[in-house]
């Protein structure tokens, strides 16, 4: 296994101060990334069309590569392509009903070509939270984004005004992968947002969730992460991971299954975002995954990640 080290991938925390009332659904990681992703198409496309299929222009063009990638015709797939992002919303603890003057907090994980992208991504979000946030026409004011180290420390990297976005500040975009951990030492995993996996096609439920099952989804995600957006291979042994991953279990766990709502505009109507939150001790062999753990903190598991989900941390048991 060879994933680069330091892996070229950066967590960033946005504060926003509130100027009209929000109010935020249930979980607002869909409602943050559609808010984005409009900005983003403002700001990156040159034609004005409504999708981007069949447009001359689309493989030079940020926006579907930020947003909508396709993967090259030889590519392996794992499942359900994602962006070069994840949307981390501010938590259970943030209030959602926001009046003027408020504070509001949320983090963004980015990788690959959008780390060579950060005016264009960080220009979106302050005009994407600016006016038309949710029914009520919301609206916040971006006033600093920190770059939030692998310890924790945070490094402000953006001082905006009301009306630029100013300079990106130098910093290093990167997450170190070596670990002192014991490799045989169990760890605590806990599910801080809705994980969600599937077993031959069918979602698992919080009673059918293996220790393998989350393993395996952290390799699937970080190979298709690398391949995808970092243009290179991990060098994974899949078969060797895969008889590895049968080998640990999770011990005295405590999930549950939680859905949300969110609102499709592709679909237009409600779809569930639905997954297991809870922790357990994650015991066995974890030499060959410790790597993939420690990444996988800020790459997220399972499906819907750049809204959000699949979000856990490891600790200590």
């Amino acid at each position: 296994m060879a994933l680069p080290d330091p892996f070229p991938i950066a967590r960033y925390r946005l504060h926003w101060r509130v100027l009209r009332p929000v109010h935020w659904p249930e979980y607002e990681g869909s409602a943050l990334r559609g808010l984005w992703g409009h900005a983003l198409r403002e700001r990156a496309c040159a034609t004005g069309r409504d999708r981007c299929e069949g447009c001359a222009l689309r493989e030079r063009c940020a926006y579907p590569a930020l947003f909508e990638p396709a993967p090259p015709a030889a590519l392996r797939t794992y499942g359900d392509l994602t962006p070069p992002f994840v949307v981390e919303p501010g938590g259970d603890e943030q209030a959602r009903d926001l009046a003027p003057g408020a504070s509001y907090a949320m983090d963004l994980v980015l990788f690959g070509r959008a780390l060579q992208q950060l005016a264009l991504v960080f220009g979106a979000w302050q005009q994407g939270l600016a006016a038309r946030v949710g029914p009520a026409a919301g609206a916040l004011r971006l006033e600093r984004i920190d770059w939030i180290a692998a310890h924790a420390n945070a490094l402000p990297v953006v001082q905006p005004s009301a009306h630029a976005l100013g300079p990106v500040a130098p910093h290093a975009a990167t997450l170190p992968l070596g670990s002192t951990a014991d490799p045989m030492a169990p760890v605590r995993v806990h599910l801080l947002t809705p994980l969600h996996i599937k077993r031959r096609g069918v979602p698992l439920r919080s009673g059918e969730l293996r220790a393998a099952d989350f393993v395996w989804a952290l390799v699937r995600r970080t190979a298709e992460v690398c391949e995808l957006h970092l243009q290179q291979s991990t060098g994974f042994d899949f078969a060797a991971l895969k008889a590895d991953a049968e080998k640990l279990r999770f011990l005295a766990p405590r999930f549950e299954e939680r859905t949300f709502r969110r609102w499709s505009n592709r679909q237009q109507r409600h779809t569930p975002l639905a997954g297991i939150v809870g922790e357990a001790v994650l015991d066995g062999p974890l030499a060959p995954f410790q790597a993939l753990l420690h990444l996988g903190q800020w790459l997220h598991a399972g499906g819907k990640a750049s809204f959000g989900l699949g979000q856990f941390r490891v600790q200590p048991a």
